[in-house]
This record gives structure tokens, sequence and C-alpha cells, in this order.
């Protein structure tokens, strides 16, 4: 398909003025391989060299598999960049925060859209993002709507933004998919910017609630104070390693049996269980009720 584009968009043919081959030439007076080996080598925001790419042999691909390419750009420090100092400069987080006089009872961005959205109040961050946006879609590839829609969708938050220049909420990100822009390639993006602030709310946490509404207290605050550990884990005594949701779910729905027929015997709190009340509702012979050991 590239192959087709290329002599569609370069009807014209001769001899490429690198490889000298009888092909479809480009702009530069290139065939498309010497033109893509170019690219491929191209440091960012560097003019394309075709005499130095393709002086020491070209990279062949299969078909239509050329954007994977653009992750073997060598990182030599020959041909890397010297840092311009017309950049902007990277994006770090600012330190203080804008608190909102009302907190507003979710966003209505088609409304924005049809009405126009605020003027943009912190234009240094807005030009880096738009650097970082530029360099995100030439590393991976994509395609100028895809491209424009990051830069949009980036404009629209920083308009509706409390706080110029903080973290961008997830769940205000999230709102992008109302106007039909790539809201999980703005995660992604953010992510590795270090300028997202996850606000979501994972499934897991509803359905522990929704599965332990129904037991007293402080039994239930003691598996929420569990729950949390597991879920997030802890750096500082006692230190817990993260677990995986499924891990959670398993080890929840394994319990819930007996929790439920300790509520029921009027203990209230996990302090209170002993050895005979674990032994009382373990089974005699495992968990399947045979003797395989589980």
């Amino acid at each position: 398909m590239g192959c087709r584009g290329w002599r569609r968009l370069y009807p014209k043919s001769g001899p490429c003025r690198i490889c000298g081959r009888e092909l479809h030439l480009g702009d530069t007076g290139a065939c498309r391989l010497c033109t893509k080996q170019a690219y491929v080598l191209r440091p960012r925001r560097h003019a394309l060299d075709l005499e130095g790419a393709n002086r020491h042999g070209q990279q062949l691909y299969f078909a239509d598999t050329e954007r994977r390419l653009q992750l073997l750009n060598p990182k030599s420090s020959r041909r890397r960049p010297k840092p311009d100092p017309s950049l902007p400069p990277p994006l770090v987080p600012v330190g203080h925060q804008q608190l909102a006089l009302f907190s507003p009872h979710g966003r209505d961005l088609r409304r924005g859209q049809q009405r126009g959205f605020p003027d943009v109040d912190a234009p240094e961050v807005a030009a880096a993002l738009k650097a970082a946006v530029d360099d995100y879609a030439q590393h991976h590839g994509l395609g100028y709507c895809t491209a424009y829609g990051l830069d949009r969708g980036l404009r629209v938050l920083l308009s509706i933004q409390d706080t110029p220049g903080a973290r961008f909420l997830a769940s205000d990100v999230l709102l992008l998919r109302e106007l039909d822009l790539p809201a999980r390639p703005l995660l992604r993006l953010l992510a590795q910017l270090d300028m997202l602030d996850d606000d979501r709310i994972p499934n897991i946490v509803p359905w522990f609630r929704e599965r332990t509404a129904g037991l007293p207290e402080p039994m239930a605050g003691e598996l929420a104070v569990w729950f949390e550990l597991k879920l997030s884990g802890s750096i500082t005594a006692p230190r817990v390693k993260a677990r995986p949701h499924r891990w959670i779910q398993r080890m929840v729905t394994n319990a819930l049996p007996a929790l439920r027929a300790w509520a029921e015997q009027d203990k209230d709190s996990l302090r209170s269980i002993t050895r005979t009340d674990v032994v009382a509702v373990l089974p005699d012979s495992g968990a399947c009720g045979t003797s395989c050991g589980h």
C-alpha cells in the first residue's frame, strides 16, 4: 500500500540520485526506499540527510511495516542533536493549586465546543505540550488526524483546567471521548510526561464495597485496611507488596463465607476471632472436600 501510494503521489519516474535505480522519484529526486531510510535515521528536529543515511547501506523491511522502523532510530552520540535554546523547556508540574469556589458537577464538553472554550492562560505549557505531541506522533508513526486530535484534546484540557501547569486529571481526559478525541493515547502521553493525576477509581473498589456492605463494624473497617494495603501496597512498615486485582477478588470471595458466619455469631471484629473459630470453618479435607490436599 505504501508503494502504491508513493507511485500515485509521484507519478514521474527516473534515476534515483542516491541509488541510481529507475523508480518513481519524490520531490527530493530520491526513490521511496532511500527516502524512508533517511526518515528512519533522522534525529529529531533535523533535516533529512539522504546521502548520509544511505551511505552504509539500507534497511529492508516487509511490506506495510515501515512505521515500526521509527523505533529503530539509533541513539548514537555522533548524531545526537544539540539542545536547541529556542525549544520550550521540559514540562514540570507546578507546585501550587488554584482552589475552585464551586466544584463543577460534570462538564459538558459538547456545550463548550458549540459556544467555544476559554482561552488558554498558559502559553508556555501549551507550547511545551505541542512539542511533546509532535515528538510522540513522530515516534509512534501517527497520522495527521490522530496527531491533530491529540493537540486539540490538550488545548481543550488546558482551557478547562483550574490550575494552569498542574497535572491533568484522568477523569477530565476521559471526557474528551464526548468530542471523539483520542483519550487513551492522551492518557499514555501525559503519563510519560509525568503530567497525569490518575483519579480514576478501579472497578475492584466498588466491587469490594458491595461485597462487604453487610458486615458489622469494625470488621468492615479492618477489612478495608487490608484491602487498601493489598491494592496499593506500602513501602513503610508493615511493608506490603501490591497484589493483582484478581488475587484480591479471589481472597475476598474465599473468605466471605467465614466472615458472614462469624458475623452471625455476633463477632463484630476480626480481633475476636480465635484459632478455634478458624478451624471450625475450615473443611475437613481441603477446599474441594476431598483428600487432594488443595
